[in-house]
């Protein structure tokens, strides 16, 4: 019987660190050469990108957890018609040996090499599926494949997916809500929302947590560039925004903030002089609407 060896390459995560320790003197020599204060925070959070990228890259070396979270999808998915995932034999730190899939091609060559009737219709299908599939995984299980390029989409004749290389899986337990309120915050400009949400799905909650002030600020100024954002209160109530200026606590009329839909009757209404408002509504005074 055919099955699948895969190999992993002797001291590749050692290569990785060594990649990142040769990219992180770099950074370090840049600051040393042309020394830059604004660009400090900005080569301090792409040192800490490529430290994630690299744990990251290191994690799906470790192939008997690997071997372990595509058993598990592999049982998962033994009754669905739609996808499946191969079985695996038996595993090592460097090895796994899994099974075969007969006449298989990755999701992108599947028209050119099964050369349908309908192309059209084979595609459409073929979507439908692997978004079935996603969402499965997403509602179902709470735990998603994380790497799903073309590469490790496989379809066989009978136009079943097959998914490969699960070494990058995103657990999905107790963040489905948090997404929800995540995009719930952003429609409605709800900083503290945004902020919860963004605390929730981190990967360090704790130390998020932590520096809750900091990222409400962050989201708060966003919120005072954009002016679709500076009102959130419906008709007839008063604006909430508020501001760092003397007495910015009370709230501003609705018909007073030149943000406010009701301070906007058509789109060409012009404001002829300047209103005294906080959050910065007095930049937007006098101009077009």
């Amino acid at each position: 019987m055919p099955v699948i060896i895969k190999i992993g390459r002797h001291n590749l995560d050692r290569e990785f660190l060594m990649g990142k320790t040769s990219i992180g003197l770099m950074l370090v020599s840049s600051q040393y050469w042309a020394p830059h204060g604004k660009l400090t925070p900005f080569l301090k959070a792409m040192t800490e990108q490529i430290d994630g990228f690299v744990e990251g890259f290191r994690g799906e070396l470790q192939f008997e957890r690997e071997a372990e979270v595509q058993a598990a999808f592999s049982r998962r998915a033994r009754s669905s018609t739609v996808w499946r995932v191969p079985e695996v034999y038996r595993a090592t730190p460097r090895v796994i040996e899994m099974e075969y899939v007969e006449g298989a091609v990755n999701i992108s060559r599947a028209v050119q090499h099964f050369r349908p009737a309908d192309p059209l219709a084979y595609r459409r299908e073929l979507a439908r599926k692997f978004l079935f599939t996603i969402l499965s995984q997403l509602f179902v299980y709470q735990e998603l494949h994380g790497d799903l390029h073309p590469g490790n989409v496989m379809v066989d004749r009978a136009g079943r997916l097959h998914l490969i290389d699960w070494g990058n899986t995103v657990p999905l337990a107790g963040k489905v809500k948090p997404v929800l309120d995540y995009l719930k915050g952003a429609l409605v400009a709800d900083a503290d929302l945004l902020t919860d949400a963004l605390i929730a799905i981190s990967t360090e909650p704790e130390a998020a947590q932590a520096r809750r002030g900091e990222i409400r600020d962050s989201w708060c100024a966003r919120c005072k560039r954009s002016r679709s954002a500076r009102c959130r209160t419906a008709l007839p109530g008063p604006c909430t925004a508020k501001g760092p200026t003397a007495g910015s606590s009370a709230p501003i009329p609705a018909a007073t903030c030149v943000e406010h839909p009701a301070a906007r009757p058509g789109a060409a209404r012009r404001i002829s002089a300047p209103v005294a408002l906080t959050d910065g509504h007095d930049r937007h005074a006098g101009r077009p609407l």
